[in-house]
């Protein structure tokens, strides 16, 4: 009974230097020196670096009359132009103002207002650029500072010559957004 007793603090003891051994041979690298543990340090994360960003998904038909909605107003116009097509959309639904509807769909498709035809073509990059325009606007409704916006809040109204599309504030005015903000979709 005694010999068992020595015998198990024997093993025990083992065991411990052992795990001791492991212990300080993790913590050094390959050249005999101990491994340099970054401290933490007391700066709170940002929001961009706290977001989940692939657990919201667009609505599908959202997107889809977005996308349509670009071929009919923005189609030939740089990327930056077609984005800011979307986010005068988005621009109205945000807004106050009682004579804009709520949602997407709402807006795209009020009569008189943009040339959105059911019918019509669904080019992959228009649908990609949808719904890259709404994942920024999401990620700026969840706090997100600098999300690549390309067109101010506030910018509701747009014409175009043919070439171009000119962004305004109020219906028929010539003050045009100057396009001062930077360009996400340059390379």
């Amino acid at each position: 009974m005694k010999d068992n007793r020595l015998l198990k603090s024997i093993i025990l003891t083992a065991i411990l230097l052992l795990t001791i051994v492991v212990l300080v041979v993790c913590s050094l690298n390959g050249e005999g020196q101990a491994v340099e543990i970054p401290e933490a340090t007391e700066e709170p994360a940002t929001m961009k670096e706290t977001i989940v960003y692939d657990t919201w998904q667009p609505n599908e038909e959202e997107v889809e009359a977005l996308a349509k909605l670009i071929y009919r107003e923005a189609r030939g116009c740089s990327t930056m132009e077609q984005a800011a097509v979307i986010w005068c959309v988005l621009n109205r639904v945000d807004s106050a103002e009682r004579y804009f509807p709520d949602t997407i769909l709402e807006v795209i498709k009020q009569p008189n207002q943009f040339a959105y035809v059911e019918d019509t073509p669904l080019w992959p990059a228009h649908v990609s650029l949808a719904e890259d325009v709404l994942q920024r606007w999401h990620e700026e409704k969840e706090g997100v500072e600098d999300v690549g916006r390309v067109l101010p809040a506030g910018y509701v109204y747009f014409v175009g010559d043919g070439k171009h599309n000119h962004f305004s504030k109020a219906f028929r005015s010539k003050e045009y957004w100057s396009w001062e903000l930077p360009n996400p979709y340059e390379n």
